[in-house]
């Protein structure tokens, strides 16, 4: 008698599954042809089912080999929402204190590989936009919310990248921004300032009207754990309040790292 179970199976869907346990096998990215050998599958079909792979967020791509390879999304789908409520209970004080001092909205923002998760934010009564939301995740590599360039947390993450990716990856913004090679020499002379003073600004560079300052927290690796952003309307934070908002943030992420190394 036949299995009635077996008629019920998605052979698309089944498909796909395979090729996303392939590629998490794998130490590197793959190639079409490889995928397609190894699963007995024809190149043609591996090819569409990746590219719908790619388009739904749940695999990448290097563009300079045309090789794929696992995103982050099946993990941050797997992953439970506990995963940082530590990091979030040492973060909750200062993020408050921060917003009290200087009277604008505040971030945290955890960066993974190449992306950079939000996990906590804390507003204000200030008239102006909360653009990002708790749990949002945005890539490095490309502008946010249709932005006019990147934004500081993403400028602070690529100053810690090998200069040659920090360089591919503004070079992929330039692309989606329709910009010139100028644009990427400037943000590469940005980085270096970056690195220099331990902090990243924008001023009306991702969206007009609005200025932020994001700080760097350091986990017990001494590695870039994640962001302390704070932002608002260029009207309120220029000048000496600009330069005090800077100020505080910057010792408030310090204070956070302090926290994370103690715990």
């Amino acid at each position: 008698m036949p299995d009635k179970s077996a008629t019920n199976v998605d052979k698309t869907l089944t498909k796909g599954l395979l090729i996303l346990e392939a590629l998490s096998q794998s130490e590197g990215p793959r190639g079409i042809s490889e995928v397609a050998t190894e699963l007995a599958l024809t190149r043609s079909n591996v090819h569409r089912l990746m590219q719908t792979l790619l388009k739904s967020g749940y695999v990448a791509q290097d563009e300079r080999t045309e090789r794929y390879f696992l995103s982050p999304k099946l993990w941050r789908i797997a992953r439970p929402q506990r995963l940082y409520a530590a990091l979030r209970s040492l973060i909750r004080p200062q993020l408050e204190a921060l917003v009290e001092e200087t009277k604008e909205s505040a971030t945290f923002a955890v960066v993974e590989r190449d992306e950079i998760v939000m996990i906590d934010q804390k507003e204000t009564s200030q008239i102006g936009r909360v653009f990002f939301s708790i749990g949002q995740s945005l890539p490095i590599d490309e502008v946010p919310l249709r932005g006019k360039s990147l934004t500081a947390f993403q400028m602070l993450a690529l100053s810690t990248w090998p200069e040659d990716d920090a360089r591919r990856a503004i070079t992929k913004i330039a692309r989606q921004l329709a910009k010139s090679d100028s644009f990427v020499e400037q943000r590469m002379v940005m980085l270096a300032r970056i690195r220099s003073d331990g902090f990243a600004l924008s001023e009306g560079d991702w969206a007009p009207g609005l200025n932020a300052i994001a700080a760097p927290v350091y986990g017990r690796s001494e590695k870039l754990l994640g962001t302390l952003v704070s932002f608002g309307s260029s009207d309120r934070l220029s000048g000496r309040t600009f330069t005090k908002v800077i100020n505080l943030t910057c010792a408030k992420a310090d204070q956070i790292t302090v926290s994370i190394g103690s715990s």
